[in-house]
């Protein structure tokens, strides 16, 4: 139990003392690590089950800790007999890492998306980012309340959304970003477009450059193939226009070929300018079965 625990807090980058033989101290905070007994950690009442070694310590503790399932979760001690699973993350702080994550895909995104917007805030303030955006596909259902967790944990909220654009080749995404009152009102104007306006729910290109004031504009290597014909007319009517530059491997090796390949145009090209920006489904790795799961039942639903 011990080794898994230890193995847990690393993987979750948690900083952990140990103070004594199942006592950790975490974010000023002590821990105690409980361990099965007969394979078990609560009673048939739900009530957490500690031998007489641990019940000796439980008043020298603040909390105590358990596995439940693979994951570990604590509660405060005045709750041994109906206890909170609270699971063990995002204590403390980590080294510090102030930049921007730009890429929140959070739970308004439907059947994409994953994660209430406190928990994307809580992963934020504990990774010491500064400033975190949103970008979810075609909907701005979720900015203010996003906005107010951003504020609850004294993080600068990024206002933004991925894009569906029509122009004469067919259709591609992108990203705009808002940099001042005037950019809101015209993102805004464009989500009206692709939600209200047009049945199919995308943008026109010639609509998009009448609303571009105000507004930052991130090309996708994928979705937008190098053409500098283009980069310069969106350069000249936004804000700033930049590239997205992320980490992200593609289960196809012809898309992953695609992708590296424009990318490296990208890079090579002096007009613009790489922002780096990954899009996040979910908080942790161990999550990405969800999106699976979702994306399965969007699936689904289209054939209804």
């Amino acid at each position: 139990m011990d080794t898994l625990f230890k193995d847990w807090c690393k993987e979750n980058l948690l900083q952990v003392e140990e103070v004594e033989r199942f006592v950790y101290l975490i974010d000023g905070k002590s821990f105690l690590l409980l361990e099965h007994k007969n394979g078990r950690i609560v009673s048939s009442k739900f009530s957490l089950i500690l031998n007489k070694e641990e019940e000796d310590r439980l008043e020298f503790v603040d909390f105590v800790t358990f596995l439940w399932g693979e994951k570990f979760y604590y509660t405060s001690k005045d709750k041994i007999k109906s206890p909170e699973l609270t699971l063990l993350r995002y204590l403390g702080k980590v080294s510090e890492n102030s930049y921007p994550y730009l890429g929140v895909h959070g739970k308004y995104e439907l059947l994409n998306g994953t994660k209430d917007y406190s928990e994307w805030c809580n992963k934020a303030k504990f990774l010491q980012v500064s400033s975190l955006g949103i970008c979810e596909k075609n909907t701005l259902a979720g900015i203010f309340q996003f906005q107010e967790e951003c504020k609850k944990k004294e993080i600068k909220s990024i206002l933004g959304e991925t894009i569906t654009i029509k122009d004469e080749f067919g259709i591609f995404q992108a990203k705009c970003f808002v940099v001042n009152s005037t950019g809101w009102r015209n993102l805004l104007l464009i989500n009206t477009e692709i939600n209200v306006i047009n049945p199919s729910r995308y943008v026109t290109e010639e609509r998009l450059l009448e609303l571009s004031e105000g507004l930052i504009f991130i090309f996708h290597p994928v979705q937008s193939p190098y053409d500098l014909r283009k980069i310069k007319q969106y350069s000249q009517k936004f804000l700033k226009c930049y590239f997205q530059l992320d980490s992200c491997e593609y289960n196809s090796n012809e898309t992953d070929k695609d992708f590296l390949y424009e990318t490296n145009k990208y890079l090579k090209n002096s007009h613009i300018k790489p922002i780096l920006l990954n899009d996040s489904y979910y908080l942790e790795k161990g999550d990405f079965h969800i999106k699976s799961t979702l994306n399965t039942i969007e699936g689904e639903s289209d054939l209804l």
